[in-house]
């Protein structure tokens, strides 16, 4: 048993044969010819499971079973135990319930009687599936690391349980949400999610404006997992972000910035008069504050949209540097692209 005070009446249940979710066991040798004489009616069978550790303080007499089952015919010595977990430790008791002077079910034996097995120990196994990984919202991320790009979308999942040795690999494959076929993502970049026991993957090489789901699967030394189930589909932003800006003139009060328009869909989106831009600054000494938390960003006005790839901002502060970023859609329909990477920082100058 689990303590070295164990009360011990009879040879304890046993296991005939030991798999990854399943356990064998046989109490044959724990039945007396006293215990035959009282006539046998049925079997109860009983499992707890002990903490993973310290297991020196199990208290097995004081802990939490479960019943199994109660139905065992008098005659049967053995049961499988199904739907068990891997690596995992498991104590097994059974007692008899007895028929009395009338022929019916009678008393059973008090548990105190009964033997307690040895820990019993599942196999080892691949992890377990994980939960279908997510795609979390763009606002979670700073846009410089957004969710979802032209090219590249990053999932997160929970990791799943490892069934008895270290997760030491992941892998994740994606397909087009129509009728696409699976494919293993080679162009993948992992890393923590920032949330204990979630981890997170950012899958490149996608195509703009496609709509992807996304699955993953996790490995340890006995192999590979079952893929979880796929995720929400998911559409890549139409095309690539502008270009970053960059400045070409400025006052004491104001800083004008420029930007290339960004790759062929937005150029033809230029011909037609489709092509809009949205512009934002930011104090480039509020991009981090004390905390590390990014600065607001701020629509420059009058106009939060222009077709232009010059603005101009105004009332600014003389000698303050400031940075900016650019995003596009290319027609009033479209969905907006990411923003660019930042340009600056850029500073005003001096008042005289």
């Amino acid at each position: 048993g689990p303590q070295g005070a164990v009360l011990r009446t009879r040879p304890a249940t046993v296991a005939t044969k030991v798999l990854t979710k399943r356990l064998d066991v046989s109490w044959a040798a724990s039945v007396d010819s006293a215990m035959e004489e009282r006539g046998i009616v049925r079997w109860e069978v009983q499992r707890t499971v002990p903490p993973r550790e310290p297991l020196s303080e199990y208290e097995w007499r004081t802990a939490e079973w479960t019943t199994v089952t109660d139905q065992i015919p008098g005659l049967q010595r053995e049961l499988t135990l199904l739907n068990l977990c891997p690596a995992t430790m498991y104590f097994v008791r059974t007692r008899p319930i007895f028929r009395d002077e009338s022929q019916e079910a009678g008393g059973s034996m008090p548990w105190s009687e009964c033997a307690v097995s040895e820990g019993l120990v599942t196999k080892t196994a691949p992890p377990e599936e994980p939960l279908a990984p997510i795609v979390l919202d763009k606002d979670v991320y700073e846009e410089v690391r957004c969710s979802i790009s032209h090219d590249a979308v990053r999932v997160t999942w929970r990791v799943p349980r490892d069934n008895g040795n270290d997760i030491d690999a992941f892998a994740v494959r994606f397909a087009e949400a129509c009728a696409g076929a699976w494919q293993v993502a080679t162009q993948v970049e992992f890393s923590e999610a920032g949330e204990p026991d979630y981890h997170s993957c950012r899958v490149g090489g996608l195509r703009p404006g496609c709509a992807y789901k996304f699955a993953v699967r996790a490995h340890n030394a006995v192999g590979w997992g079952p893929f979880s189930s796929p995720s929400a589909v998911v559409r890549t932003r139409p095309s690539a972000p502008p270009g970053w800006p960059r400045m070409v003139a400025r006052s004491d009060s104001s800083i004008t910035v420029e930007w290339d328009q960004g790759g062929s869909a937005m150029l033809a989106a230029a011909r037609k008069g489709e092509l809009r831009f949205q512009v934002q600054m930011q104090l480039a000494s509020a991009a981090s504050d004390d905390e590390g938390d990014s600065g607001e960003w701020i629509p420059i006005q009058p106009s939060a949209e222009t077709a232009d790839n010059q603005i101009v901002a105004f009332d600014l502060q003389p000698v303050t540097e400031y940075a900016f970023r650019v995003r596009a859609k290319t027609g009033t329909q479209a969905e907006w692209t990411n923003f660019g990477a930042p340009g600056g920082p850029f500073k005003t100058a001096r008042r005289f």
